[in-house]
């Protein structure tokens, strides 16, 4: 297990911790409250750990910044403003869907492959607006398309944490050329 002195040793600048929201919770819906107890236990193991600090604060050489990120919207449907608290507590990364598609976007491996719902494009404008990025792992290639307008009206990169490139393995889930080419472009 990499304990952050290791992980200072070993040059790393950064490390993503991700607020998994799994699509199911209260009656089988995703739950803010959910986001937030991890947001919670996200903020103590930081805390407890000299190492570790906050993206959202000045980090010097010889520390690790921490970027939270949320895995998985679809809670934040219920109410998109909701999202403006996990930001301001230092979440920087958001992705609005996982393995499965939601009320804001489709996922690569849902059901319907739609893309960015009216109520989706609006949360992403949000999510920009309040100084986060959004995260296109897992969303479907129409959701990706959707996206980059919002994003270069923006003016905001488009990231994507966890995904490879499809040609490399023909997962729906990886990134096209094209699309690798469009998150490039954005820097």
């Amino acid at each position: 297990q990499a304990t952050p002195a290791m992980l200072v040793a070993g040059g790393y600048a950064g490390i993503v911790y991700p607020i998994y929201i799994p699509d199911y919770g209260d009656n089988n819906h995703p739950t803010i409250r959910l986001a937030e107890s991890i947001l919670s236990t996200l903020e103590s193991i930081v805390a407890a750990q000299p190492l570790l600090l906050p993206a959202s604060q000045p980090v010097p050489a010889g520390s690790i910044a921490v970027f939270a990120s949320i895995e998985g919207a679809g809670a934040f449907a219920a109410d998109i403003s909701q999202i403006d608290r996990f930001i301001q507590r230092g979440v920087r990364l958001v992705g609005p869907v996982h393995a499965g598609d939601n009320r804001l976007a489709g996922a690569a491996t849902g059901k319907l492959a739609h893309g960015l719902t009216e109520l989706g494009k609006r949360f992403c404008k949000r999510v920009y607006a309040a100084g986060a990025l959004v995260d296109v792992s897992h969303m479907s290639d129409k959701s990706f398309a959707d996206l980059v307008p919002i994003a270069a009206a923006a003016k905001a990169p488009i990231v994507a944490t966890h995904s490879n490139a499809r040609k490399r393995r023909g997962h729906k889930r990886n990134l096209t050329d094209a699309q690798l080419r469009t998150i490039a472009k954005t820097g």
